[in-house]
């Protein structure tokens, strides 16, 4: 958002979740509720609020529709430290953004090495129970996980 002040665009049947990556946000849900986000925190709305934003910042969405079901979430890594990302679901896709640092992924037999700007997205089920991600160096990531009902 590089604006003082924005307006969202009015987006019908669309559920939105917004993470703040850098800045700080005040939310304004008219006649809702008013919220201030800082770094990596979270609100989740819906499209057609009406809703305005005041921060220079930059943020990480996701938006889904329907029965499609998504949460976002950040994490901060030092180098060398490594996580497991168990799946919530059986089956559902895990979409990495790699804000800043590098990282690598093992999910499924695969590595993928991620630079800051990537976006790694991967599916967890069968062949992959679970993603392993390491650091390669401090690295900022937002984090979102993704679930079709067919795989619910």
């Amino acid at each position: 958002m590089e604006a003082e002040e924005s307006v969202f665009t009015h987006l019908p049947g669309i559920s939105r979740q917004i993470m703040i990556l850098e800045g700080t946000l005040k939310l304004e849900h008219t006649s809702r509720y008013t919220k201030t986000l800082h770094k990596f925190e979270t609100d989740s709305f819906e499209g057609d609020w009406e809703t305005r934003g005041y921060g220079k910042v930059t943020d990480f969405n996701l938006m889904t529709t329907g029965k499609l079901k998504g949460t976002i979430y950040g994490i901060l890594m030092k180098k060398d430290e490594t996580i497991q990302l168990q799946p919530i679901h059986s089956k559902q896709f895990v979409g990495l953004y790699v804000w800043k640092g590098s990282i690598e992924v093992l999910s499924g037999g695969l590595a993928l090495i991620g630079h800051e700007g990537d976006f790694i997205l991967a599916m967890t089920g069968e062949n992959a129970k679970q993603m392993t991600v390491c650091a390669t160096e401090e690295s900022e990531i937002a984090i979102a996980r993704i679930t079709f009902p067919e795989f619910q």
